[in-house]
């Protein structure tokens, strides 16, 4: 199979890093200065209730539809890539080592672009991706909640993108007939930010699928108080899983056929709850988690609205690579080759845990059968293999630990930092 097409761009991002809708919706500025509301003329800035639009009451979705719905498993963190017919949207980013699973997906998929990228709130496990995606991609439009506890950090955060912020009740178009629906926030939540997280509705093919980021019991209510929960075919489960959403309540308008958590349980072993899971099956669903899966848990949903799923697996023969050694005290990561063939590791990436950090080795790397290559940050008082320009990559005190991808995007091997 022909190198990921994506390693070039991805190398020279490296080096420069060192829709519409039916109710006009708040453009941001370049500056990025835009008001969400005041009190005694003083700027809150996303920290206000929002009234609901009826822009989503207007909308009839209509006409058939070429849907798949892919739930990456990107570990404790959530990224939904969306294609409908020649359309891609892409529902939060992950962690900043999540692109290098989601690439791959997409290219086995035939995405090339992404037309709306969505994103649900300001927590790492949702955007951590978004600066390595927006130096591959060009994104059509970027869209965000109008309530955040942070909203300057997207503001900062987002590059030359067309940037809307949408009110509950505002709707984003997709494609003739068409929609996802902006069910809340609603009310802004001044202690949890989960809580102010863009919960949306997408109708399509008589299906209708919940996607509740990581929406808790407190934000639940609030969208049932407003009557902006019904039936839905397929719920994407709010916050991984915890026991903290779900609520029998919420389940029992809900009425799931399907449920998907997102979620990795060796990180975090109180995500997908058994709390959570015995509710969600009380309410009659159908339960996948995405850490049981290789690349994500594909959803196919055909003109009768009937639902196919099936697992994607990444590609590739991967060779007998492995971290040798990662020195913290050195900022240096050594690889060893330990199979009986040249390892050709162009587009590999290595992945700092605790700094976020990520290095993507240039076409043409190659590891001898039996040798080693190093990689280095700015610190290292040598000679390295290559290097890192970053000053350091594996935190110098606390724990820390590398993780080694190649460029189809499967975890080839960990080693804690010493």
């Amino acid at each position: 199979m022909k190198k990921i097409k994506w390693i070039i761009a991805v190398l020279a991002a490296l080096m420069v890093l060192t829709g519409c809708t039916s109710e006009e919706p708040q453009k941001i500025p370049e500056t990025g200065a835009a008001d969400t509301g005041t009190v005694s003329g003083a700027v809150l800035y996303g920290k206000e209730d929002r009234e609901i639009l009826d822009a989503y009451t207007a909308i009839v979705p209509e006409g058939v539809h070429d849907v798949k719905i892919l739930f990456l498993t990107a570990g404790k963190a959530d990224s939904i890539l969306v294609m409908i017919d020649d359309t891609v949207s892409l529902i939060d980013t992950g962690i900043s080592a999540s692109p290098s699973r989601l690439i791959p997906a997409m290219e086995q998929l035939g995405a090339e672009k992404i037309d709306h990228l969505i994103l649900t709130h300001t927590h790492n496990d949702h955007i951590g991706g978004y600066e390595y995606l927006s130096q591959i991609f060009e994104i059509g439009s970027l869209h965000t909640s109008s309530i955040s506890m942070n909203l300057g950090l997207l503001d900062n955060l987002v590059s030359g993108e067309a940037h809307y912020r949408h009110d509950p009740g505002d709707v984003i178009s997709v494609t003739d007939g068409v929609w996802f629906e902006v069910l809340g926030p609603i009310e802004y939540n001044q202690s949890d930010d989960n809580d102010n997280s863009l919960v949306l509705r997408l109708a399509v093919n008589d299906t209708v699928v919940i996607f509740a980021a990581d929406m808790k019991y407190a934000e639940e209510a609030s969208l049932m108080n407003h009557g902006m929960i019904g039936d839905c075919d397929i719920l994407k489960v709010g916050h991984h899983g915890y026991d903290d959403t779900a609520s029998s309540e919420f389940l029992a308008l809900a009425q799931p056929e399907y449920a998907v958590i997102s979620t990795d349980r060796g990180e975090e072993k109180e995500s997908a709850h058994a709390n959570v899971i015995a509710r969600l099956e009380e309410a009659g669903a159908e339960v996948y988690i995405t850490d049981e899966y290789n690349l994500g848990l594909l959803a196919e949903i055909a003109h009768d609205g009937s639902v196919t799923w099936t697992e994607m697996h990444t590609l590739g023969d991967t060779v007998k690579v492995k971290i040798d050694a990662v020195s913290k005290s050195e900022q240096l990561l050594t690889l060893k080759n330990k199979s009986g063939r040249d390892a050709d590791i162009s587009g590999w990436l290595i992945y700092s845990d605790r700094g976020h950090e990520y290095f993507v080795f240039p076409e043409g790397s190659v590891i001898l059968s039996g040798g080693t290559v190093t990689v280095g940050c700015r610190d290292y008082d040598g000679m390295p293999d290559y290097e890192w320009n970053i000053s350091e990559a594996w935190h110098g005190s606390k724990k820390d630990k590398a993780y080694l991808y190649d460029s189809y995007g499967n975890l080839v091997d960990d080693k804690k930092s010493e």
